[in-house]
């Protein structure tokens, strides 16, 4: 369910001074640098855990981040990665639970091979820093961490993905239709396995092992928001039936 973004706007417009010593260490004082705006075609979803630290991260996001993506998890993956107006590059999640973070972190490490996982926590310690990165967080912040340092940290990352996609060459996205329908590598290789038998099922383990992955519940998962994904991008030709829970078969139309 989307967070309303009124009272974020509103916090992220909030130009009061305070003094010092008043207030949260990360709100802006009087003299700071405002936090750099993000690339315009850098688009992060925002997720949070519903707890009782969620008001005071949404506040700390709304300091820098875009709101206009922002949803509350409700443990439903699948919905939370392949719902969307628009894909994503990268994904912030946030919660209390540091524990629970890292379990979520490391089954969409699986899934977003190709994106940015950022997790924010209430708690600012080494130990809980290293067991998100350790899960496969590229960065981990928490409500200590300058707004500043945040969005700078961001458009870093952003410049680096981009690197990284204009000299991977052969993993360069592949096009089904128009420029809003580019491929990842992940999911050109679903849909080229789909491609040789077109209309017939090709079973989850086969899939599973064009991924170089094993045949696991979390792995079935991860692949069903991967189909989920191509779906909304595969043109009104195309259509991945789901059969018997236990495949796909991709149809093409003329």
């Amino acid at each position: 369910m989307p967070f309303g973004t009124s009272a974020l706007q509103k916090q992220a417009n909030v130009a009061s001074p305070l003094a010092e010593g008043d207030g949260p260490a990360w709100l802006l004082r009087r003299g700071d640098t405002h936090p750099p705006a993000l690339p315009a075609d850098f688009f992060v979803r925002i997720v949070g855990l519903r707890d009782r630290g969620s008001r005071r991260r949404r506040e700390w996001l709304g300091q820098w981040a875009p709101v206009d993506d922002c949803h509350e998890y409700d443990g439903d993956d699948c919905k939370i990665l392949s719902q969307s107006r628009r894909s994503f590059d990268a994904i912030l999640i946030h919660g209390d639970d540091c524990a629970r973070l890292a379990r979520i972190v490391r089954r969409w490490r699986e899934t977003l091979a190709n994106k940015a996982i950022v997790v924010l926590s209430s708690q600012a310690s080494p130990a809980t820093t290293a067991a998100l990165l350790q899960a496969g967080a590229d960065n981990a912040f928490n409500l200590e961490t300058s707004p500043v340092e945040a969005a700078a940290f961001m458009a870093a990352l952003w410049r680096r993905m981009n690197v990284s996609v204009r000299s991977a060459g052969a993993a360069l996205p592949c096009e089904i239709g128009g420029p809003d329908r580019l491929l990842t590598h992940s999911e050109q290789v679903i849909m080229t396995a789909l491609a040789e038998s077109p209309g017939q099922m090709v079973c989850y383990a086969k899939l599973l092992r064009r991924l170089n992955k094993p045949v696991s519940v979390d792995s079935i998962r991860s692949l069903q928001v991967l189909v989920s994904r191509i779906r909304k991008k595969c043109p009104d030709t195309m259509t991945i039936r789901m059969l018997a829970r236990q495949g796909y078969a991709l149809d093409i139309g003329q």
